[in-house]
Formats: structure tokens, sequence, C-alpha cells
């Protein structure tokens, strides 16, 4: 999987403990990610309406921010601005 890839490397550079928590608690913190898929790629299977509704969900019960990481869309619960705030 392409974003537990991404925060292992990340964990591996840096040392992040925040990283580490959610690679121990991966099936917990998994749901708080997705991806974003820009208009020229609707047609792809990522896209599908499961997704987009999905989406369109959290971010109305859960307030997610939106930030951009290694072009890969991902949200986070508060903020993009540093790791403390994942």
């Amino acid at each position: 999987m392409q974003l537990m890839s991404l925060i292992e490397a990340h964990v591996e550079k840096t040392g992040s403990a925040k990283g580490s928590m959610i690679l121990l608690e991966w099936d917990k913190y998994l749901p708080l990610f997705w991806q974003l898929v820009p208009p020229s790629e609707e047609d792809t299977p990522e896209a599908c309406a499961e997704y987009q509704s999905t989406a369109s969900e959290k971010i109305n019960q859960k307030g997610i921010v939106v930030g951009v990481v290694n072009e890969c869309y991902l949200a986070c619960g508060s903020s993009v601005r540093g790791e403390e705030e994942l």
C-alpha cells in the first residue's frame, strides 16, 4: 500500500513517534486518510462514487482538513502544518 510505504519512509528518516503510532494502529488510523482524485482521472476505479461519497461524508461529519503529501492527497483530523498536528 502506497500510503503505508510513505509513512514507513517518514518514520525511518525522522524517527516520528506519531508515524510509528499510526503504523502500530494501522486499522484505527487508515479510515482517517483518504485520497482525492483530480478531474482528469475521475474515470479510474479509485474515483468511483463509493470513494467520493465516503470522502464527502468524512468532511461533513468530522470536519477533516485536507493536505498534500508527496503527490498523495491525505486527510487528517486537524491541520497539515506539521506532524504533531496529524
